[in-house]
């Protein structure tokens, strides 16, 4: 069974995604199979393994990102999964083993323009996609926004682990306070 890890801060500028793109990249380069998902609106973990030139791409015509999957009948996670993402400058692969589910700025819209059944919310939509892939990865990252919005919890509610990056000032451990993180989202806690 995939490791499901979920990283999240409230405070945004901690690293977060520094840390989930290059522990993404150590996992598969020791022979890990790793899927990435992006679900944060500045897509920097996207362009950062896509590179800016296919990036754009998804981004411009908005298919093979992750908020097509929650449009009726445009897409399937399982389809939008870009494999092997890292490319070399021979446009060979470098990392395999790490595959990516990209964002772009749409994923916005999930807050304001997502009108799905109310009685099947957008993370049990994702869940029920993402369990069709589990068995094929050993590792599955979730790099979330700042917030607990749809996007986070799309994360969230599908990760067995939640990971809090911070630096080590004040600000940094904002989102830190796990009682405020399960109750913001209605978790409850469960005993190990």
């Amino acid at each position: 069974m995939a490791r499901k890890i979920a990283f999240l801060n409230y405070k945004g500028g901690v690293g977060k995604t520094s840390l989930i793109v290059n522990l993404a990249a150590c996992l598969a380069k020791a022979g890990q199979r790793v899927l990435l998902f992006d679900f944060d609106t500045q897509s920097n973990a996207s362009i950062w393994l896509l590179r800016l030139e296919r990036w754009n791409k998804i981004n411009n015509t908005d298919i093979g990102a992750v908020f097509s999957i929650f449009q009726p009948g445009t897409a399937k996670l399982k389809d939008i999964v870009v494999k092997d993402v890292v490319e070399g400058e021979d446009r060979g692969e470098t990392a395999a083993g790490l595959d990516l589910v990209p964002t772009t700025f749409n994923l916005v819209d999930l807050e304001s323009e997502f009108e799905g059944d109310p009685r099947k919310p957008p993370y049990l939509l994702f869940n029920e996609q993402l369990r069709e892939l589990e068995s094929s990865y050993d590792f599955i990252l979730f790099d979330c926004p700042p917030n607990i919005l749809r996007a986070s919890q799309c994360g969230v509610f599908s990760a067995n682990e939640i990971y809090v990056p911070a630096n080590p000032d004040a600000r940094g451990g904002i989102g830190q306070r796990k009682r405020d993180l399960y109750g913001t989202v209605g978790l409850r806690e469960q005993e190990d």
